[in-house]
């Protein structure tokens, strides 16, 4: 009883009050730019569709943010309504509008931003990916390629944590990695069924990395899994087995893996392990009793050189002794940690609803977080 008493006291402490590092640079209120609700926040429809973020921050400290409003473009696929994908550029310190995009689209759900390696404007929409620099001109554009039978299936973009890649997700079992500053492919993966190692998870520049199950039995709990690495499209090899209690891993760079993980003698705690790409344990860290690492959206961002990291966790209370079934919400809260040390370096609070995305910057210096209702962005200075 002490111990849990302390423990509340230490992580109370810890995650009670904006830590004095960080700074709330500025903070934008979309709707004065033409937001209105649930044009940005993940529905089940884009869940299913596409997986894209909706916010940006280059090496400079500019953040973009995208978001779909209605139009009257003439670009409607049957049964789509026509809308206009708005990106805006925030200047660095004063959160002014540096720069407007707008771009015709005939989805609300294909869209979204990303930051190239030289710092470029990655806009996608309509089954594009352009890059656009400073004076709204496409400097190179890549058309996905979509078949109508595929329209329905999972368009996704990740992007390494150095910027230098990007891996697009078509179909199931279909992926283009693509130079971010060129958008000219790297290699095309097209994975038959019955090869599910070898489908793309985290990555890095030149290798991907998953977790998989050796074999599936229902109702069976606690199967160990696999860490495989290997080249774009290639064959993989296993780096070490882990038991049932990862949730995910994060190949950071070619070196490193970060894995979350709810521990499997106890359902309540969440813990932090950073790993070399040969299993050696670097640091670990079981979070308090309550607090719980978010599983989605994606809930971690990494700096480009993989030194810092920043994980949205929840703090959870009531419900049963040991499932906490039925608990509330009480805080969620952003981590900011030193991926080398282990060393929680920031706290930043959230709104109890939680965030739909954050991004960190290049350096690690700064971190963008958009409300999960979509209506606030704010830039905080680490």
């Amino acid at each position: 009883m002490k111990q849990r008493v302390l423990a509340f006291i230490l992580t109370s402490l810890a995650v009670g009050s904006v830590s004095p590092a960080q700074t709330l640079q500025y903070s934008i209120h979309l709707e004065d730019y033409g937001w209105t609700p649930s044009t940005i926040a993940v529905t089940d429809i884009e869940a299913d569709l596409s997986t894209t973020q909706h916010v940006a921050i280059d090496s400079a400290g500019n953040a973009y943010v995208g978001f779909s409003t209605q139009g009257t473009a003439k670009l409607s696929l049957p049964a789509e309504s026509n809308n206009i994908f708005h990106v805006i550029e925030f200047a660095s310190n004063s959160g002014t509008v540096a720069q407007k995009v707008e771009v015709a689209t005939r989805s609300k759900t294909r869209v979204g931003v990303n930051i190239s390696l030289s710092d470029g404007l990655l806009v996608t929409a309509n089954d594009k990916i352009q890059l656009i620099d400073k004076t709204g001109s496409t400097k190179a554009a890549f058309d996905i390629p979509i078949r109508p039978s595929d329209y329905r299936h999972i368009i996704r973009i990740q992007q390494s944590a150095s910027g230098k890649t990007l891996l697009l997700t078509v179909a199931l079992g279909s992926y283009y990695y693509l130079n971010s500053d060129t958008l000219s492919p790297i290699a095309y993966c097209n994975i038959p069924s019955n090869q599910p190692r070898n489908e793309p998870g985290t990555f890095s520049d030149s290798s991907q990395m998953k977790i998989y199950q050796e074999e599936y039995r229902p109702g069976a709990i606690n199967l160990p899994l696999h860490l495989v690495t290997g080249p774009f499209c290639g064959e993989p090899k296993n780096l070490w087995e882990v038991d049932g209690s990862i949730d995910r891993a994060y190949l950071m760079d070619n070196r490193t893996v970060l894995e979350t993980a709810t521990l499997i003698n106890d359902f309540r705690t969440s813990a932090l392990e950073v790993r070399n790409i040969n299993g050696e344990l670097v640091w670990n860290e079981i979070l308090p009793i309550h607090f719980h690492i978010n599983t989605f959206p994606t809930p971690v961002s990494f700096s480009r050189d993989g030194s810092r990291f920043a994980v949205e966790v929840t703090e959870l209370r009531g419900g049963s002794e040991r499932f906490d079934i039925s608990a509330r919400t009480v805080s969620k809260a952003v981590w900011i940690y030193d991926a080398k040390t282990g060393r929680r370096i920031g706290s930043i609070n959230v709104p109890k609803q939680g965030l739909s995305e954050l991004v960190m910057s290049p350096s690690g210096d700064k971190l963008v977080t958009l409300s999960h209702d979509g209506g606030t962005l704010k830039v905080w200075k680490l």
